[in-house]
Order: structure tokens, then sequence, then C-alpha cells
């Protein structure tokens, strides 16, 4: 910060805060609407240079490249797909009937028709199958799509020393001029 103390009416302070606020809106509004055409524009991976007319570098703008994901779209497609495809894998877990009605048979006789073998498919064999799809493999009930990428920008000092020259000649200038 500077020593140097600025002076505004309470009008000018008004005048300033609600144009900077609304100057706000409209970049971030503004901010927005391109970041999405550079998303339905840019090809994945891109890295895009700035530059002001006579060539010096802002910053640049850039859309990641991410990896395919594997959704889930149809469980039981896929269960049947892990079933065939692990079978060996599989997991059972015993569910009892009617606890009143088991107690007493099992203490007589300990029968088994009274219990059923449950078959469970682990959650790893689902990551199994999905990742699967990713490298290509037809999996029913998965369906592998690649997320559209992020646009980012970074920006240099220039850009700042840009916008503050476009910003700071108004009657009440929005910026202040840098410091030196």
């Amino acid at each position: 910060m500077s020593d140097i103390i600025e002076a505004y009416t309470d009008a000018d302070l008004a005048y300033k805060i609600v144009l900077l606020k609304k100057l706000c809106d409209l970049v971030i509004d503004e901010f927005k609407a391109a970041k999405q055409i550079a998303g339905d524009q840019f090809p994945k991976g891109a890295a895009i240079p700035a530059r002001t007319g006579d060539d010096v570098k802002l910053g640049k703008v850039s859309k990641s490249d991410p990896k395919p994901v594997a959704e889930v779209v149809d469980r039981d497609a896929l269960a049947d797909y892990i079933r065939a495809e692990y079978a060996d894998k599989l997991e059972t877990r015993i569910e009892l009937g009617d606890i009143a009605q088991i107690l007493p048979v099992l203490l007589d006789a300990g029968r088994t028709d009274l219990f059923t073998e449950v078959e469970v498919i682990p959650d790893y064999l689902y990551g199994l199958a999905k990742a699967a799809a990713i490298k290509g493999q037809a999996v029913p009930g998965v369906e592998v799509k690649s997320p559209p990428g992020v646009v980012s920008a970074r920006a240099e000092l220039a850009a700042e020393q840009e916008v503050r020259r476009l910003l700071s000649g108004a009657r009440v200038p929005l910026l202040r001029e840098l410091e030196a």
C-alpha cells in the first residue's frame, strides 16, 4: 500500500462502488460465457496464449484432457456379466428364514433346508469390470464416457497492467494506478 491518501466525496465513493459491483457482475457473466464457448471450441489438451495486438503475452487459456470414466448404466446387466466373467471370485452369504421357525428345528436336527445361500458380487468386482470397459472391452451395463474437459486461464502481470490501463481513466477511476 501507498502512503498517499485517497479522498472521495460520498457521492464519488458511492458511484465507484455501484459501478464496480455492476462491473463484477458483468465480468463474471462474460467470463462464464467465454469459458463455455472455449469449452465447446477448444480441443482437449489445448493451451492457447493470450496476447495483445503488439504481441505482449497476457497469459494462457488451457483445456484439460481428462481420462475416460466408466459409469454403470444398467446394474443388472453388469451383474450378469460379472457372474459370467468372474464366477470363481463371487462370494456367498447365508440368509436365514424366520428365526422363530428355525431355532426349534435347528436345536432338534440341524436341518439345512431352512436357510438360503445367496451369491454376492463384491464391490471390487464392479471396479474390475469398469476398468475392463475403460480398456476397450465390451462390458454389458457399463458405458464409457470422456468428460468434456475444464477450461482454465492463467494471467501474467501484463494482463493486470492492461486491465488497469483500461479502467483507470474514468471520471472516478474504477481501479487505482499501479504503484511504481
